[in-house]
């Protein structure tokens, strides 16, 4: 599974709001604010992940790498909560056009297509703590 955020927090907050599979997946905190590139590709060569939570720009430059791989990807989760002003995660000029550029280099070759019903399955979703009340 695959968690695409706008923000380090945000992937943060999104793992925090899945108990249930942080106690029984190896989850990816991959973003800038956690660790540096290096240190995620250096991690992620050693340890297998179930799940991996992260900024849009980071999971692009890990899976360009070869560090992360997406060969067995079932879930592709874009989090498209809304910021302070009102705008989601492809409408924050920060990040829709790594969004895009990781789409486009990655995520397109491994999305399902209606006519094959094979590959990973996209799901939006709000995943702000506030949002869930």
């Amino acid at each position: 599974m695959l968690l695409i955020c706008a923000s380090a927090v945000a992937a943060n907050d999104m793992v925090k709001q899945l108990p249930a599979l942080n106690a029984r997946q190896r989850i990816g905190k991959l973003f800038a604010k956690h660790f540096k590139q290096a240190e995620q590709e250096a991690w992620l060569k050693k340890h297998q992940v179930s799940v991996a939570s992260g900024t849009p720009h980071r999971l692009a430059v890990l899976i360009a790498s070869g560090a992360l791989s997406l060969a067995r990807l079932e879930y592709i989760v874009l989090d498209v909560s809304l910021d302070a002003k009102q705008r989601t995660i492809l409408d924050q000029p920060e990040t829709c056009r790594d969004f895009w550029a990781l789409y486009d280099a990655a995520l397109k070759g491994v999305l399902g297509g209606e006519e094959d019903r094979k590959g990973a399955v996209l799901v939006l979703c709000s995943c702000k703590a506030s949002d869930a009340l």
